[in-house]
């Protein structure tokens, strides 16, 4: 299942069919020469739990308009996950200006250390292996969990 939504893709191995989103459910957007990024969602999530009202329909477009309230892709490096969705993701940023940030194991520690900070004044959290560079793509993973759940 593949759907365009403002600008985003959402994929999955097929459509919500209630108002669930699936687990292993991708949000990507591409921004050409500049990279891109997605989040994955590592589990299954009842946006029922949030803001949800019966009036937003239900399947793969209304799951899809839903999320766009929780996740906002504004650029390669810039991805925003609302910390009112207490769903576990995985980041992926990809871009050549990434390479600058975390091209060395010092930078790249630091990095780490900074995005930590960020997410947890978001009430996000970073695993102990859930920050991953891959060099020869010029990408770094991150798995965001929520606060309360760790």
């Amino acid at each position: 299942w593949v759907l365009e939504l403002q600008g985003m893709e959402f994929s999955a191995a097929q459509e919500p069919s209630d108002v669930t989103i699936p687990r292993g459910m991708v949000v990507k957007k591409n921004f050409g020469a500049d990279g891109e990024a997605s989040v994955e969602f590592q589990e299954e999530y009842d946006l029922r739990q949030t803001v949800f009202s019966p009036g937003d329909g239900y399947g793969g477009e209304a799951v899809a308009a839903l999320v766009l309230r929780f996740v906002k892709i504004v650029s390669p490096l810039d991805v925003e996950v609302a910390s009112s969705l207490r769903a576990r993701v995985l980041v992926r940023l990809r871009s050549p200006g990434l390479e600058k940030v975390v091209a060395s194991t010092k930078c790249r520690e630091q990095a780490k250390l900074n995005f930590e900070e960020q997410l947890k004044a978001e009430k996000w959290c970073v695993p102990h292996n859930g920050f991953t560079w891959f060099e020869d793509e010029a990408a770094l993973s991150m798995v965001w969990i929520p606060l309360d759940a760790t």
